[in-house]
């Protein structure tokens, strides 16, 4: 299919530990938006606070405890998101991490990366999770551009609010997740002349250190552990000008994931 829009946005909030298709998205983009300013309850299980790794040849739970709003408010700004308790989930969380990872080839290399999100004294989820995505997209030489939603205020919600943060970075497409399609209104797109692009990623089978079969969808931590950064690894990120397809290797267009 040819695509004949001149700039491509993504849109999607800080995740914790985010899986591969999230930065297969930000590669893919022209540049990306962290929807870091959007009304979130912090009780609600959000993958902006947990993710999935390998322990044990199982899937195994991470999840980062936030703190409660003092007036009991229902919903707060993502980027106000505090964390509760900082130093026990560190130390629980790294304790969890060496268990499952410290064996695999590249915890050397990794773990730093790991140990700076825990040892930050920033309260804020959002500040250290695009701090620990920053790092992952510098290590896989992901040029992208990247900017914060919350750096101008924002009065509409929703499918209204993805096109007005696409126009606001002058793009002509949105690249969206596959299950974007349960909850945006793909019309609106099309009246305000952006082109609409699914994402369809789905990540192929990679070596998993003591893994019996595959574990799909886990945490980018767990790819990253089990494989040799080197610089041809960085171009499976490289835009076509067809940018409906991705050049990752690991990776399948067959199946979405909004993560």
């Amino acid at each position: 299919m040819c695509i004949n829009h001149k700039k491509t946005v993504a849109i999607h909030q800080p995740n914790f530990f985010p899986w591969l298709g999230f930065f297969d998205k930000i590669a893919r983009a022209d540049i990306f938006i962290y929807l870091d300013h959007s009304l979130t309850n912090p009780r609600n299980p959000l993958w902006t606070k947990r993710v999935k790794i390998a322990l044990n040849n199982q899937e195994h739970w991470l999840t980062v405890p936030l703190e409660r709003p003092e007036d009991n408010t229902p919903f707060l700004p993502l980027k106000d998101l505090r964390i509760a308790e900082p130093e026990k989930t560190a130390r629980k969380h790294l304790a969890t991490i060496q268990q499952a990872y410290g064996k695999h080839p590249q915890f050397r290399q990794i773990f730093p990366l790991i140990e700076a999100f825990y040892l930050s004294v920033d309260p804020l989820i959002a500040n250290r999770n695009i701090e620990f995505i920053e790092s992952v997209c510098k290590l896989l030489n992901i040029q992208t551009p990247r900017i914060r939603s919350s750096e101008k205020d924002w009065e509409r919600t929703s499918t209204e609010l993805l096109i007005d943060l696409t126009q606001w970075v002058g793009a002509d497409a949105y690249l969206c997740g596959g299950g974007a399609e349960g909850y945006q209104q793909d019309a609106a797109f099309e009246n305000a002349g952006i082109q609409l692009i699914y994402q369809h990623f789905e990540p192929t089978s990679y070596p998993q250190k003591g893994a019996e079969s595959f574990l799909p969808g886990l945490s980018i931590l767990d790819w990253l552990m089990n494989t040799e950064i080197t610089p041809g690894h960085c171009q499976w990120f490289s835009r076509a000008d067809d940018t409906s397809k991705s050049s990752v290797p690991i990776g399948s267009q067959s199946l979405g994931d909004r993560r």
